[in-house]
């Protein structure tokens, strides 16, 4: 392709992506030259090498975060995909939702807003993202039920019970013995971490599969419309 016909492309992804992340290098080294408590290295480094730990170190939880990062991508670039179709524009718009709301769930996941930020820097209970998932999954149902129930909707069931599993352990380990007696052996940890694992792979068995179909279905329509423009031709 000739030079003069990339540079929209190439201007685009300048502005779209090496800018923003030239602009976090920039904050960074900022960050790591005029603050002596934050290393450079604490912040652009592998957290297991940071804290010379095996590379093993929460492994769960990364597979958790890249499932989650490909269920937001594949749900919003689909959604951009659909939107194109009127017919499908309720598709487009629950795929959507779930997408941001994957996204949030990628940031909290990755960087540990529930367990750290939203308590250390807004001075509020963990437990208020638990309550904005809820909700958002509530709003989504209502908004989105009819269509939901035509697709393989139980796989969605599974996933968010498996989630909400996960969050009922965490909640009895606190407020009761359970983490005491079974922390020495990492039990409740396997627990808590396993149904979300479960909930997570459900989730994007789920949304990537309906992606998939939704796409499919589409492509067609386009043949069907196609066709029937050949024969009336």
């Amino acid at each position: 392709m000739p030079l003069r016909r990339q540079l929209p492309a190439l201007l685009k992804a300048l502005g779209v992506v090496y800018l923003p992340l030239g602009l976090l290098l920039a904050l960074i080294g900022v960050v790591g030259y005029t603050t002596e408590t934050i290393h450079i290295a604490h912040l652009t480094r592998d957290p297991a090498a940071v804290a010379k730990m095996s590379s093993f170190t929460g492994v769960v939880s990364n597979v958790g975060v890249l499932l989650w990062t490909v269920t937001a991508a594949t749900c919003l670039f689909t959604a951009r995909t659909l939107w194109r179709v009127p017919a499908e524009r309720m598709w487009a718009g629950l795929l959507l939702s779930a997408g941001c709301l994957t996204v949030l769930l990628t940031v909290d996941d990755l960087f540990m807003l529930h367990d750290g930020v939203i308590q250390r820097y807004l001075r509020l209970p963990g437990k208020v993202l638990y309550a904005v998932y809820g909700l958002s999954v509530i709003a989504g149902t209502v908004a989105y039920g009819r269509t939901i129930l035509e697709s393989n909707y139980v796989l969605l069931v599974l996933a968010i019970a498996c989630l909400a599993a996960s969050v009922g352990v965490d909640a009895l380990a606190d407020g009761s013995g359970m983490r005491t007696v079974l922390g020495s052996r990492g039990l409740v940890y396997l627990l808590e971490d396993g149904f979300k694992l479960l909930g997570i792979g459900g989730w994007a068995s789920y949304f990537v599969g309906t992606c998939y179909a939704s796409v499919v279905r589409t492509q067609r329509v386009d043949l069907r419309a196609d066709l029937v423009r050949s024969h009336v031709a």
